[in-house]
């Protein structure tokens, strides 16, 4: 019974992966042939410009956002965060800050 089930096995194995390759191999030749009909044609894509961009003349100067951190703070900013820190010093209290009740 042994020989059987492993015969059985072996020949579903081989099945399967015969199988996998011709599936494969048309896929292969299909693509080939496709890509064989396949005509070229030159054009030029216009495309309409975004329509807050219809006034925009080339050359004109627009404004940029970059998002990049740098080292140069705004003064004010600088100060602020200095205020902020100084606030949140002063909030160690070290009382525990929870009730215990006897």
């Amino acid at each position: 019974m042994e020989t059987i089930s492993a015969l059985l096995f072996i020949l579903i194995s081989v099945s399967l992966a015969g199988a996998a390759f011709a599936l494969m191999w048309k896929n292969i030749s299909d693509i080939s042939k496709i890509s064989n009909k396949i005509e070229v044609e030159s054009r030029t894509v216009t495309r309409p410009p975004h329509p807050e961009m219809m006034e925009v003349q080339p050359g004109d100067e627009l404004m940029v956002v970059n998002f990049k951190e740098t080292d140069e703070r705004d003064p004010i900013y600088k100060s602020l965060q200095e205020r902020i820190d100084e606030l949140s010093e002063g909030d160690d209290d070290d009382d525990g800050g929870l009730i215990v009740r006897k």
